[in-house]
């Protein structure tokens, strides 16, 4: 129980030191995965963060979706994959890539 609440609370200062340190967000249209796809994943985003008591207050989408994947103790490579992600079941699949 005190090791969750530690991991618990390094994941939310991470969260917090990433929040003070955003970068600006481009515009709905220049983004590849248009505002349909970025819309979904935000909001995904918010719901999963509320589950897990985690803030993604101010933070970039692929900032905030980093965030929870750590936190629920999965690989953290959101939106870095190149070309291809080898990550099959992945429920951001639908986003990393347009993102």
């Amino acid at each position: 129980m005190v090791a969750k609440a530690k991991k618990e609370a390094a994941v939310k200062a991470k969260v917090e030191t990433a929040a003070k340190a955003k970068k600006p967000e481009a515009p709905a249209a220049e983004k590849k995965g248009g505002a349909g796809v970025t819309v979904k994943a935000e909001a995904m985003a918010a719901k999963r963060a509320k589950g897990l008591n985690i803030s993604i207050e101010g933070l970039t989408l692929a900032d905030a979706v980093r965030a929870i994947q750590r936190a629920e103790g999965n690989f953290d490579c959101f939106a870095t994959a190149i070309v291809y992600c080898d990550q099959a079941d992945c429920c951001w699949r639908f986003a990393c890539l347009t993102t």
